[in-house]
């Protein structure tokens, strides 16, 4: 060991005997040893350079051991202290506790006592500092990444605001296409123009999912909810996808078994969420399948599922589809990985609103049920509740 790397043991007594005895062991055994006759002597020494150790004795000419240990505590918490003392009781060890002295040794000092004392106090040091540099190593780990975080948010805002604007433009002027602004469509374009119509509402609500991601990772989520019968909202999100499920030759049937109360939704959002499940169902459909959504009232809750026969899920997809997605950069995308996503912002919105959403498979090629409670919410109760119907 050089002697950069020897650990500094400031010894402080004012018996020359016990200081040369004990420096003796103590350099034998590797470390750095400094010694002073006093209090003052070993204030001084402190103020030129740091110790890992202060071995002191309880007794000194112009103070105590416990009186050097609170101004060494005073100084940092690096340096440790060990009292030697001819004199041991159950008030000095309550004393020295309340000190924070790590120990204290009897006189005379045995060497092997001595040396292995010094040895734990060292060990505990070691463990100390390791605990103190990881802890900072994650304070600046966190600010990071709560700057990639900011920066990560403040770029979705911008990319959504950026998309928007001409994806406004693609809308408005399908809409005029459509309305014959620029002459007659046959069947087949004003088709075509729907489905643009239709993709680009179906991208506009992509951007916001980004956003709402964004705001549930930042704490910021707020529901903007109202009041409405259950079917506007369940209408509104299936003829979101009517051209597509047209296109595939697969029909949305939705079957409710009886009449539905109103319900207190975010209702942009729940449209989103429904139009994403029964996409989703389109997507791994066979053609010329079918896709059901029931809906059923079950106590005080809104029971909804979406089935349809296709490829299904193996039960270990189904283990990790409300995982978060997190592969690294180079990995290639997994086939669910889209659904997962999907299903991390439903579910996040449907918690939100007290609700619950899950999926079931029997098998890769047995296709699948998304399924949904959301709390039913009368308008009385609406009345009884201040905080229903604003921004959660």
């Amino acid at each position: 060991m050089s002697e950069s790397d020897k650990y500094a043991i400031l010894l402080v007594d004012d018996d020359k005997n016990i200081l040369d005895s004990v420096r003796d062991i103590l350099e034998d055994a590797g470390y750095d040893i400094e010694t002073a006759a006093s209090g003052a002597q070993a204030l001084s020494a402190l103020e030129r350079r740091h110790f890992n150790l202060v071995v002191v004795d309880f007794q000194l000419p112009d103070a105590t051991g416990l009186e050097l240990a609170r101004k060494v505590r005073e100084r940092n918490d690096f340096t440790l202290v060990i009292l030697m003392t001819g004199h041991a009781s159950l008030e000095m060890a309550v004393k020295a506790i309340q000190e924070a002295v790590y120990d204290y040794l009897i006189k005379p000092v045995d060497p092997a006592q001595l040396k292995h004392t010094i040895e734990k106090a060292l060990d505990q040091q070691r463990l100390k500092l390791e605990n103190k540099r990881l802890v900072q190593d994650l304070q600046r780990t966190n600010e990071k990444m709560g700057k990639l975080d900011a920066l990560k948010s403040r770029m979705l805002k911008i990319l959504s605001h950026d998309l928007k604007t001409p994806l406004s433009s693609i809308r408005g002027y399908s809409e005029l296409l459509k309305l014959g602004a620029k002459g007659r469509l046959n069947d087949v374009q004003k088709k075509m123009v729907e489905v643009t119509i239709q993709e680009a509402d179906h991208l506009n609500g992509l951007i916001g999912d980004l956003l709402d991601l964004a705001q549930i990772e930042s704490g910021q989520f707020n529901l903007d909810r109202q009041s409405l019968p259950c079917g506007q909202w369940l209408d509104k999100a299936v003829s979101r996808v009517k051209l597509i499920a047209e296109m595939k030759e697969i029909p949305v049937e939705v079957i409710v078994s009886s009449e539905l109360p109103e319900v207190s939704i975010d209702m942009p959002r729940m449209i989103q969420v429904l139009s994403n499940l029964i996409r989703s169902a389109l997507k791994y459909s066979s053609r010329g399948g079918r896709v059901f959504i029931n809906v059923v009232q079950k106590n005080e809750a809104i029971d909804l599922r979406v089935t349809y026969a296709g490829m299904g899920f193996k039960p270990e997809q189904l283990k990790v589809l409300f995982t978060p997605v997190h592969g690294p950069a180079h990995e290639p995308a997994d086939a669910i990985d889209g659904v997962r996503i999907m299903l991390a912002l439903a579910n996040e919105i449907l918690h939100a609103h007290g609700g619950e959403l899950g999926v079931e498979s029997k098998g890769i090629d047995q296709g699948a049920t998304f399924w949904m409670t959301l709390p039913i919410t009368t308008t009385a109760q609406l009345k009884s509740d201040p905080v229903a119907g604003q921004k959660e």
